[in-house]
């Protein structure tokens, strides 16, 4: 079972008082805990906040990205639209081909 946070300070006042011991009620750092210790630990919560504004920007990034080649992407309803027009401009193309290599043929039958 946990005791909360309230209980904590409780037994600790009153462990403080049986041993004689004054108590400080202001936050301190004792000498138990090493200078190298708290530098490491603001350095990787520096490090951590830095991480996640990175992560934050490449995702922002990342979903501009998505946005614009979904803008960009031709639905299957255009690609059938865009295929019938280049169908039939082929078929047209290949119609005025064919009415020009008759003309030749005929400009070649009258010079020969």
């Amino acid at each position: 079972m946990y005791a909360s946070a309230s209980r904590l300070r409780f037994f600790y006042t009153w462990y403080c008082r049986m041993s004689n011991i004054e108590v400080d009620p202001r936050w301190h750092v004792g000498k138990e805990i090493p200078l190298a210790m708290i530098t490491a630990l603001i350095l990787q919560t520096f490090g951590v906040i830095w991480w996640a504004a990175t992560l934050s920007t490449k995702v922002d990034n990342l979903k501009d990205q998505i946005v614009q080649m979904s803008a960009n992407q031709i639905t299957g309803v255009e690609a059938r639209g865009l295929a019938s027009a280049n169908a039939t401009a082929n078929l047209e193309q290949n119609r005025r081909i064919a009415d020009l290599e008759t003309r030749v043929r005929e400009i070649e039958g009258i010079r020969k």
